[in-house]
């Protein structure tokens, strides 16, 4: 007996994974001036300037940079720009579809490998503190791109909790989850004490702990707990296209 198989699966069975219509892979070659990484994530696409493989893979698997383990170390010192633009772009909350793509570039330009596990590991959580958040929320001024200016004293502009987040897990070098529940996006200034320097005699600058604490409104707590990594199985660098 003949056997037919219905169209719509025969469709299904050739589909593959999300891929952007047109990318551009660029290496940024040293030296460099001082600069800010930079990531886009819209519903047509992705782009990114001065990003390390690390911190791409990051965004592309939804997980911080401090969870992405191994790989090679050029993982964290080459930086690259990206501009990817999304095939028949889905214009919906299509975050998740995005990423898929960008996993899919990641695999194809860098050979880009890796695996999911379970540690047990120290992670913050970062809340709000008992008299409140002391962060200035930017409500009148009309949507714009965060910005994050270095210095003595960290700068923050327009900049949604998660920024502040991926900020402190990666001076920490550890996960920090937002327990905030604050949804907006806020002007502040931060001013700490580096880890691992010792202050100057009559030096009152606080530590990370203090600072978040004195001059957000906000508290890190820390546990140690089951936490989500991604391991990097292979990657090779990627040349310009």
């Amino acid at each position: 007996m003949l056997r037919v198989i219905p169209l719509v699966l025969c469709a299904l069975a050739f589909d593959g994974p999300l891929e952007f219509e047109v990318a551009s892979v660029r290496p940024i070659p040293p030296p460099m001036a001082a600069y800010n990484t930079k990531f886009e994530i819209t519903p047509r696409g992705f782009n990114a300037n001065f990003a390390a493989l690390r911190q791409i893979a990051g965004v592309a698997y939804n997980i911080q940079r401090v969870r992405v383990e191994g790989g090679p170390g050029w993982m964290d010192s080459d930086l690259y720009a990206i501009a990817a633009k999304a095939e028949k772009p889905d214009l919906s909350d299509n975050a998740e579809q995005i990423r898929e793509m960008l996993r899919t570039l990641l695999a194809e330009r860098f050979k880009f490998a890796a695996h999911r596990e379970t540690k047990q590991l120290a992670v913050y959580s970062l809340v709000v503190g008992k008299g409140g958040s002391k962060m200035v929320e930017v409500k009148n001024d009309p949507p714009g791109e965060p910005l994050f200016t270095p210095g003595a004293a960290m700068t923050f502009r327009n900049m949604p909790v998660g920024g502040l987040v991926n900020y402190l897990a990666n001076v920490l070098g550890s996960p920090v989850h937002d327990d905030t529940g604050l949804k907006g996006r806020y002007n502040f200034t931060l001013e700490f004490l580096r880890p691992g320097r010792t202050a100057a005699a009559g030096e009152s600058t606080p530590d990370l702990f203090e600072a978040v604490q004195e001059q957000l409104g906000l508290k890190l707590e820390g546990k140690k707990g089951p936490v989500e990594v991604l391991v990097v199985d292979h990657a090779e660098k990627a040349s310009e296209n």
